[in-house]
């Protein structure tokens, strides 16, 4: 699938410069409860989800700093992140593997690293410098 989305904000004022990607990557995340949980935790089904998107950096901007990678592998499945930058372009990686439907209690924190690291992508902003 290709996607073309031309409405990546650029938010300008004195104290930051950033643009905020909220919302462009878009993997299923649960805000999962582990305190004093008894219950297993079922997801609504095994997946793979993929995103590579590419955003071109404001004509006049470079990037300040781009957040670090994430890579996370545990017995609720897999999740990584990676952004790079190159000749004006920022490439966004985020891959999602749901490898397992169902975790056991005593994992449910295996699941909520990764739904965790999952929602702070859907809130991606990137700091912006001018040349």
């Amino acid at each position: 699938i290709n996607l073309e989305q031309s409405s990546v904000t650029l938010l300008l004022n004195e104290a930051q410069i950033h643009m905020d990607l909220s919302g462009i990557i878009n993997h299923i995340d649960h805000n999962i409860g582990v305190e004093n949980r008894e219950l297993d935790f079922y997801a609504d089904f095994k997946q793979s989800d993929t995103y590579v998107i590419k955003v071109k950096i404001p004509e006049g901007y470079d990037v300040a700093t781009l957040p670090p990678p994430v890579s996370i592998s545990n017995s609720f499945g897999v999740y990584q992140l990676q952004l790079q930058k190159k000749d004006g372009i920022i490439q966004i990686f985020s891959k999602f593997i749901n490898q397992n439907d169902r975790v056991a209690s005593e994992q449910i924190s295996d699941a909520k690293e990764i739904y965790d690291a999952i929602g702070n992508t859907e809130r991606l902003k990137i700091e912006l410098i001018k040349d």
